[in-house]
């Protein structure tokens, strides 16, 4: 504890706060060192994000449709067919049977036939292909 009031006795002296060794110009030199160091940071890290943040994240089929059983097959048999890989999925209803949605990773883009065909087969609601 006599720490601590030492510290904050320092602190609240008015006498520590001013000539070029006070508090005062401690902090302006601390945020001097701070700006510095965020600018050659911003100069490394911006054009490193640039190219690293524009260059494609991949290609998804966004897709709504009733919960039944047989949509993710039918929609993978005809990726498979056409040799398009499922990277992944991802799932969600609001109750069994209800409204569904699913978010498809896919290796290769989709052709316009292709869509439709997957549209029409497995009886979807909606069918959108989106690169990132």
């Amino acid at each position: 504890m006599n720490f601590l009031q030492q510290a904050l006795s320092y602190i609240f002296t008015a006498a520590n706060w001013g000539g070029s060794a006070g508090l005062m110009a401690r902090t302006l030199e601390h945020l001097q060192y701070t700006a510095v160091a965020v600018a050659f940071s911003a100069v490394i890290a911006i054009p490193v994000g640039m190219v690293v943040g524009h260059t494609g994240r991949g290609t998804f089929l966004v897709v709504t449709h009733q919960d039944r059983p047989g949509v993710i097959a039918a929609i993978s048999t005809l990726l498979a067919r056409n040799d398009i890989n499922i990277a992944g999925i991802e799932l969600g209803r609001d109750r069994p049977r209800g409204h569904a949605v699913m978010l498809m990773e896919i290796d290769d883009p989709v052709g316009a036939e292709l869509l439709e065909e997957v549209r029409e087969t497995a009886m979807l609601d909606q069918l959108r292909q989106v690169r990132l």
